[in-house]
């Protein structure tokens, strides 16, 4: 509909609702004036969600959100008004009010009707979560302020607890109250709350920015990165620019996004970034504004950012996460299950909680948990929980990994071992040892690996936690040749054998994938071994 039609078509509406009062036929009660009141109040539902739908073409969000508020209090299961009332509020850069939305209707949807809410909302709020920017389309200019005058609020619901951060939580707040423009990293692996952490200490700064707080997650479908342009074009929609004021190039987009944040008190949550080439443009450079960024890797880190290290949690904060789930009887009932529960989920809050929506809702005993997780081969099943999985968190960073390391990853998770050295990942590799040294250090700057400790002057142990090496057995087998497979285990069964001739003591129990496969170094490794 074109402009002007859709102009006519909300002034109409408008004048039409002026002349609605209460309820109609009120005082007519017989079973005839009931059946045409209802149809009536049919009618009126129904021109009022396309007088909504006519103000949100216009790119009027923030004139639909009172009478959406009132429509969905009076219809809480009609999904439409829901489903508009999402759409307005993300327009009006309040994407966080826009997800407890859907959340509410999910609860009531599931406590009244024991439903879910329709495939087009669900697939809306999915949109919302990953800010799609078809979302913030809007035809015409907005009927009060002026672009760029919006105060966005895109912080998505923060985690009311944290375990074991205060300390990386004082570090964030401290750090974002200092002057000019500062920049905060929370740096570590997949899963280990670093979302969590940036969204608590960005609400509990908020009122700090008073003119906003944009949030974007950098890696979008298929664990690809967002470009930055995408990402602009969305935080200067929400900053009240209209799609014409826009300009297409990354760099006229930077430097509007530059201009529009001058002289401005604004918090940026980038989450999930993987280069500082994606960041850079993303920054605003005026003082009195601010920047969250969460990555899992070392790239991003420049000497002038606070950079703040979420380490996957210790045994008591561990264990804490847990008992504030589950209760401290169910754990206490069973100490040596618990230990190895804490074991295997490494200190990684994503598994931890994982495994506290099984313990809590009755799925298993702390000891069926414990048994369950000491199958590698089941681990990494174990590990998920609906849309939540600990495999996901490793796909991300996997993919972001050049073809190299990827292999070399592959390859330790095939070999089975947890502890390796430079020699053994050469061998398996099939590089030289200073090759290796380099793709163990891209491993460790991606947070796969971890040094262990130094068996000489500059020799390192590297160690691997179960779930890398579950989720590198399991690419292996996916997508490595099974001579390829075969190749890397003779390596490594030949590496094994020069170390034991060299006096150090090898037990092949502790190599589940060569106990397996390898017979002496002169046989071939049988295909079906890999």
């Amino acid at each position: 509909m074109q402009d002007g039609l859709l102009e006519e078509a909300a002034t109409q509406f408008g004048l039409g609702f002026g002349l609605w009062r209460g309820e109609a036929l009120t005082g007519f009660d017989t079973p005839y004036f009931r059946e045409a009141a209802a149809a009536l109040e049919e009618s009126r539902l129904t021109a009022l969600a396309d007088h909504v739908e006519t103000q949100l073409e216009l790119g009027r969000p923030h004139e639909a959100i009172p009478d959406l508020r009132k429509a969905v209090a009076e219809n809480p299961l009609r999904e439409r008004f829901h489903s508009q009332l999402m759409l307005a509020l993300y327009r009006d850069g309040r994407q966080s009010d826009a997800l407890e939305v859907f959340r509410s209707l999910r609860l009531s949807l599931a406590e009244e009707l024991g439903v879910d809410p329709s495939p087009d909302l669900n697939r809306l709020h999915q949109r919302i979560l990953t800010q799609d920017p078809s979302l913030g389309h809007v035809r015409a200019a907005s009927s009060s302020g002026s672009p760029g005058s919006a105060v966005p609020r895109q912080l998505p619901p923060g985690a009311l607890v944290l375990n074991g951060r205060e300390a990386e939580l004082r570090k964030t707040r401290r750090a974002l109250t200092w002057g000019g423009c500062p920049v905060v990293v929370l740096a570590g692996f997949g899963g280990t709350g670093k979302t969590a952490l940036a969204l608590h200490a960005a609400h509990a700064e908020a009122d700090s920015f008073p003119d906003g707080q944009l949030f974007a997650k950098l890696v979008g479908d298929h664990a690809l990165p967002v470009p930055p342009e995408e990402v602009l074009g969305m935080f200067l929609r929400a900053l009240g620019l209209h799609d014409s004021d826009v300009p297409v190039g990354l760099q006229e987009r930077a430097a509007l996004f530059r201009t529009q944040t001058a002289g401005k008190r604004i918090l940026v949550v980038l989450d999930d970034a993987r280069t500082l080439k994606q960041i850079r443009p993303l920054l605003p450079s005026a003082a009195g504004c601010a920047v969250i960024i969460t990555t899992p890797s070392w790239e991003v880190i420049q000497p002038e950012w606070e950079l703040i290290k979420v380490d996957p949690l210790g045994p008591a904060d561990a264990r804490s996460l847990l008992e504030r789930s589950v209760g401290r009887d169910l754990l206490e009932a069973e100490p040596q299950a618990l230990q190895e529960v804490l074991d295997r989920c490494g200190g990684l809050p994503l598994a931890l909680e994982i495994v506290a929506v099984r313990m809590a809702s009755g799925q298993a005993s702390v000891r069926r948990i414990a048994e369950r997780l000491a199958d590698r081969d089941r681990l990494l099943e174990e590990l998920t929980a609906g849309d939540r999985t600990v495999r996901a968190v490793l796909e991300v960073g996997y993919r972001a990994l050049d073809a190299e390391p990827r292999s070399l990853l592959r390859k330790i998770g095939l070999f089975g071992h947890g502890e390796f050295t430079v020699d053994m990942a050469a061998a398996l590799g099939g590089t030289s040892a200073t090759d290796a040294e380099y793709l163990l250090e891209d491993l460790t700057d991606a947070h796969f690996l971890f040094p262990a400790r130094a068996t000489a002057p500059g020799e390192v142990t590297y160690r691997c936690h179960d779930m890398v090496l579950a989720f590198g057995h399991e690419l292996s087998l996916a997508e490595d040749t099974t001579e390829a497979r075969a190749a890397a285990l003779e390596r490594a069964y030949a590496r094994l054998m020069h170390e034991t001739r060299q006096g150090t003591p090898v037990r092949r129990t502790e190599y589940p994938a060569l106990t397996a496969a390898c017979g002496p170094p002169a046989k071939r490794m049988p295909s079906s071994a890999a």
